[in-house]
């Protein structure tokens, strides 16, 4: 509880009145608005974390529709020639500068 101030003049008392309320006003807008920060923030997390897990999803079943077709088109390929066709053709049709 608050003491009543000693000798406090009427316009004093208005003055200090309205300080006070300005002052709690201001403080209940600031946590308002960190409320609001915090909510949209949570909200963009939410969305970078569901973007994040389709887009490692769609690269994860990429990758096993792109072994399962090189698979089918090269079964009897070792890893030495796979490596070696691949290194040819990258040689073969680089980019020119």
């Amino acid at each position: 509880m608050r003491r009543k101030r000693q000798s406090e003049a009427p316009e004093e008392s208005a003055i200090r009145k309205k300080k006070d309320r300005e002052s709690r006003r201001l403080r209940r807008a600031v946590s308002t608005q960190k409320e609001k920060m915090m909510e949209r923030i949570s909200k963009s997390q939410s969305k970078l974390e569901t973007r994040l897990s389709e887009t490692k999803k769609r690269a994860e079943e990429r990758r096993s529709s792109l072994q399962s077709i090189a698979k089918s088109k090269r079964p009897s390929e070792t890893k030495e020639q796979s490596t070696e066709r691949i290194t040819h053709h990258s040689t073969r049709y680089r980019k020119k500068k």
